[in-house]
């Protein structure tokens, strides 16, 4: 957003709003750089939470995500002190052991690098459908497991 629009965004007042919130924008141009990204024009105009079925639907969807898996709490500005700066936005990531076992699901690490610094990345059935481009019960039924868990 630029110029009046990103003016009258009222990033403070939504932050306060309980999650999840849905932002509705209109009248937005579609261009391509490296993948497809909107532009605001003068016709452009945001939403928060609008009162409408397609809003309600979203909210309803995302709210039962965002109660099963909440984002990380990330602390946005650096600590004075070194030792509380080393730990800021570290968070202790719990297994799913007790979950279904029985369906097939993606869970596998990945090391991700900028070029600054390298980080584990665990990636779950969604996004391993997305890189493996095979659901995990058709690679399931085509080996075998070594480890039923």
């Amino acid at each position: 957003m630029w110029d009046d629009l990103a003016k009258q965004f009222k990033k403070d007042e939504i932050e306060q709003l309980p999650r999840p919130i849905i932002i509705v924008v209109s009248s937005c141009r579609v261009s391509k750089y490296r993948d497809v990204q909107l532009e605001t024009t003068p016709a452009t105009f945001y939403y928060i939470n609008p009162q409408t079925k397609e809003a309600a639907d979203a909210y309803t969807m995302f709210k039962e995500k965002y109660e099963f898996n909440p984002p990380l709490q990330v602390c946005k500005y650096r600590y004075v002190d070194p030792e509380q700066e080393k730990t800021r936005n570290r968070q202790t990531l719990y297994p799913c052991y007790n979950r279904i076992r029985q369906a097939s699901r993606y869970n596998f690490k990945a090391m991700v690098t900028d070029g600054t610094a390298t980080t584990e990345f665990t990636f779950f059935t969604e996004a391993g459908e997305k890189i493996t481009g095979h659901p995990c019960s058709h690679l399931r039924e085509k080996f075998e497991a070594t480890d039923k868990t």
